[in-house]
């Protein structure tokens, strides 16, 4: 009885971890979104990866043309749903700001049912069914 109660309470802390963590992100679990990259590329790349995506904002040339087999260009406008989200997990290189890395099922287009990490920037709230 004692290890079902210790593991209740490992359970419900570690919940309690996750709530806060997601809490810190601009977007929200299971919040609807678009994919819009900038303006000048609208195209998003969305990687296999938190840890990749990561990588590539962060690398050299090298490094970033070694990971981009490992991401898919997506169109603008392809519909998502927000899977998870690391807070301040993306760290790019020449910039002066953190972002987050956001799980997405991406709902349309050649990759449908496809899950993948982006960068918050690249994503937009959408409100569609």
């Amino acid at each position: 009885m004692r290890k079902v109660v210790c593991a209740l309470l490992l359970l419900a802390f570690a919940g309690s971890l996750a709530a806060v963590a997601s809490a810190d992100c601009r977007m929200h679990l299971h919040e609807k979104v678009a994919l819009l990259g900038g303006m000048d590329d609208p195209d998003v790349f969305v990687w296999d990866s938190q840890f990749r995506l990561a990588g590539y904002q962060t690398g050299t040339y090298d490094v970033a043309k070694a990971l981009l087999p490992h991401a898919w260009v997506i169109p603008p406008g392809t519909r998502a749903i927000v899977m998870a989200c690391v807070p301040n997990f993306v760290h790019p290189r020449y910039r002066g700001f953190t972002d987050d890395a956001l799980r997405i099922l991406m709902l349309n287009g050649p990759y449908r049912g496809t899950r993948g990490w982006v960068m918050g920037q690249d994503l937009r709230r959408m409100h569609f069914r």
